[in-house]
């Protein structure tokens, strides 16, 4: 799918040189692989890969225990030309960025050249990198130096965390996890703790069948999704998340049978988290009742199967559950 941007750590010693080798390693593979197909693009294409690209391997950050499917397996985009000179040398820079250990710098690197990559198959492999490393600066304990979207935050006399996570636009849930917090009221003034500078936001491809989380203009991470059926398409458009959208499973009756299903009924059937949106633009206006959720079908995943709502695994609807904020979080669909 086209590579669209939304817009409205430093690790222990070992830990670090490991996870630094690994991300060397790969942007070394990348760059071959950018170096390959310039050499054969006047080459006739071979059956051998049909035009898809290899399976990325789960990249689940270390906080969260719910287990993350893999993320699609993307087709590219047709008529994809090479990457231009300004986007290898962002690349080529990138690469050096991580071996030094400056792995802010690289994301930044990444994220502008991913921009770049709009219609190109190469997009997929940058995606693959910053997913990587945003276990490190996003998904760990750690605040990496000079980063703006993680900083140190100190607990000031009288703060609540919920408060304080509303200021900064992301759920307390996710600040507990990556500071290791088991009570939200055993926060006491003068304490240090990772803050993320929010909002999250997706963006979601009915073609491709995935959603991508940004935080704010910077990719995170790619989930695969199920959306609606033939006659129940999900609009496209700009959702929002719903003031009090956010549910855990919350009563259920099927619009279509009558049946009335409670949240630990065997057969319910929309998973483990309910994540309410209202239509704010486009074909979306003034829409309700769709939701991003989970499913006891996980079957149906990157299939149309829905009532027009965006399924989401358990797990990754989990994880989802605890990035999103209401009112400020936006969800964009398109073809």
């Amino acid at each position: 799918m086209a590579a669209v941007p939304y817009k409205p750590y430093q690790p222990g010693k070992n830990g670090r040189k490991i996870t630094l080798l690994a991300l060397a390693a790969a942007i070394i593979i990348v760059a071959g692989i950018f170096v390959a197909r310039a050499f054969l693009k006047d080459q006739p294409a071979t059956d051998e890969n049909n035009g898809t690209f290899p399976q990325q391997q789960p990249l689940m950050p270390p906080t969260f225990s719910e287990p993350v499917n893999e993320p699609v397996r993307i087709k590219p985009e047709p008529n994809s030309t090479a990457l231009s000179d300004e986007t290898a040398k962002l690349i080529s820079q990138a690469k050096a960025d991580i071996a030094a250990g400056e792995l802010i710098k690289a994301r930044d690197g990444l994220s502008d050249a991913l921009s770049m990559l709009t219609n190109k198959p190469e997009a997929q492999d940058v995606k693959a990198i910053m997913a990587e490393l945003s276990q490190n600066w996003l998904f760990s304990k750690e605040v990496a130096q000079g980063d703006s979207l993680c900083t140190v935050y100190e607990v000031k006399p009288g703060d609540l965390l919920q408060k304080i996570c509303t200021a900064h636009k992301v759920p307390y849930e996710l600040i507990m996890e990556l500071n290791d917090i088991q009570k939200a009221s055993s926060l006491r003034a003068g304490q240090k703790i990772k803050m993320v500078n929010g909002p999250f936001h997706c963006f979601i491809s009915r073609s491709a069948f995935t959603m991508d989380l940004y935080l704010q203009n910077t990719y995170v991470r790619t989930y695969k999704v199920g959306l609606g059926t033939e006659g129940r398409e999900t609009p496209t458009g700009i959702w929002r998340v719903a003031p009090t959208g956010k549910m855990v499973k919350p009563p259920w009756t099927d619009p279509d049978t009558g049946k009335y299903y409670a949240s630990d009924a065997p057969d319910y059937p929309l998973g483990a988290r309910w994540i309410a949106l209202d239509g704010i633009g486009g074909s979306a206006v003034g829409r309700t009742g769709f939701a991003i959720h989970g499913t006891n079908e996980p079957q149906t995943i990157g299939t149309k199967s829905s009532r027009g709502c965006i399924r989401l695994h358990d797990g990754d609807v989990i994880q989802v559950y605890k990035l999103l904020v209401p009112v400020h979080s936006e969800v964009r669909v398109v073809d």
